[in-house]
């Protein structure tokens, strides 16, 4: 391009990496819930801090931008999480461990 400046398509593996964070932090929010860890609010935000701290240190451990994969996990969990809630809580009621009430 010209003047030196250059544009950079968003790879995938920013993508997956972002998406496999968030969905193991969603598998550890669910499993501290069904053990009986409360308040419901420190669970998934202690897990959403959690979620992006990890998807910083692989970011870094690998050839990825740490800024780029931090962004989409963001993405996937303010897109993804209110989904797997909902999924998940109808799981667990149909098999009778947690109650709507």
């Amino acid at each position: 391009m010209r003047g030196g400046l250059e544009t950079r398509v968003v790879g995938f593996h920013s993508w997956r990496a972002a998406a496999v964070a968030a969905t193991l932090g969603w598998s550890l929010a669910t499993l501290l819930l069904v053990v009986g860890v409360r308040p419901l609010g420190w669970v998934v935000l202690g897990t959403a801090a959690l979620t992006l701290t990890a998807a910083m240190v692989y970011a870094r451990a690998s050839a990825l931008r740490p800024s780029e994969v931090v962004g989409f996990s963001f993405a996937c969990i303010v897109l993804a999480w209110p989904v797997l809630a909902f999924a998940t809580l109808l799981i667990l009621s149909w098999a009778g461990v947690a109650k709507w009430g």
